[in-house]
């Protein structure tokens, strides 16, 4: 789980996830770079839960990282959850269906159901295949299907694949971890590492299911916020690292298009989603592996400053065999 101050609802999270009901299961709060004592204060609540601290706040992606390179060094785990310190899991068995699917299928990563909201809300964070309408903006905003295809694979009750999850709540094998390596950190310090690293693995062979016989609730509020600049910034490269330079062409004039909020008078934000794509159009990929040593952007890993093109194979979202 990864902190960056918010300790009261850290320790709630934190209450709610030692009560998973699985055998061999290790909790690591990654404090990162928090101000408000949310080490020291969750070392003297949770005694089971092992606390280790970036010292500084090296963002989403590396700050996962930390603590992926540090289970793997000291726990020697088959699976990662990864978890956002605004999440309450709500059914103790949760983990034994997420590994339960993933060992049936051999897949890379399962993510479940996130409900996003407060307890009297159910507004579901929608996670089944939307990377592929954030890389392809066309597509996105001229697709006719694609709120009927929502609504069709949210009454659906038995995993099945798709192309990406949602880092907030997701098990990844380390063996896919092993193959491909970790997060992203040029999408530091906030944005689609957790899609990125999906789209890689569907790229290589991997499967990547949603499960929507497991739920979270993401209450919001632990995480980065919306911010034009670096929401911009990710999506282009996103989008720059997995879709090919005809798609980018046809894609571009749209990112340009500015927003109904901008158009009512928010020349700020418009300008800052202008930077945000210069920013993600030279951005570079720094994917460390487990075993790096080193921590941070400081991680070398698979370094390239120059776009990496190439087709996505997304998959399309089918029913898998009743598991």
């Amino acid at each position: 789980m990864l902190a960056h101050n918010h300790v009261e609802m850290t320790l709630r999270a934190l209450s709610s996830v030692v009560a998973t009901d699985y055998p061999a299961l290790k909790v690591i709060l990654v404090d990162n770079g928090s101000t408000d004592r949310t080490a020291e204060i969750v070392r003297s609540r949770f005694r089971e839960v092992e606390v280790i601290s970036t010292g500084r706040n090296l963002g989403t992606p590396a700050g996962f990282n930390f603590g992926f390179k540090h289970a793997y060094r000291t726990a020697d785990p088959d699976y990662f959850v990864t978890l956002d310190n605004d999440v309450i899991v709500e059914d103790a068995n949760w983990l034994k269906e997420l590994v339960r699917v993933a060992e049936s299928t051999g897949a890379a990563a399962v993510g479940p159901a996130i409900i996003e909201g407060k307890e009297t809300e159910n507004r579901r964070l929608y996670v089944k295949g939307e990377t592929r309408f954030i890389s392809f903006l066309p597509y996105y905003l001229l697709s006719t299907t694609r709120k009927a295809t929502r609504k069709r694979l949210a009454t659906l009750r038995v995993p099945f694949e798709t192309d990406s999850l949602v880092g907030a709540c997701m098990l990844i094998s380390r063996r896919a971890l092993e193959r491909e390596g970790i997060y992203d950190e040029g999408f530091s310090p906030h944005g689609f590492a957790d899609g990125d690293l999906c789209l890689r693995f569907v790229e290589s062979g991997e499967k990547v299911i949603y499960d929507p016989l497991v739920k979270v609730r993401h209450l919001g509020g632990g995480t980065t916020g919306k911010r034009p600049f670096l929401d911009a910034r990710a999506r282009v490269k996103l989008w720059r690292d997995h879709w090919n330079p005809v798609l980018f062409a046809l894609s571009f004039p749209f990112f340009m298009l500015p927003s109904p909020s901008e158009l009512r008078g928010a020349p700020r934000s418009f300008g800052a989603r202008i930077r945000g794509i210069a920013s993600g159009l030279v951005a570079p990929t720094i994917v460390p592996t487990l075993e790096d040593p080193r921590c941070g952007l400081r991680s070398s890993g698979k370094h390239n400053s120059l776009c990496r093109f190439s087709i996505c194979r997304v998959t399309t979202s089918r029913v898998l065999r009743k598991l």
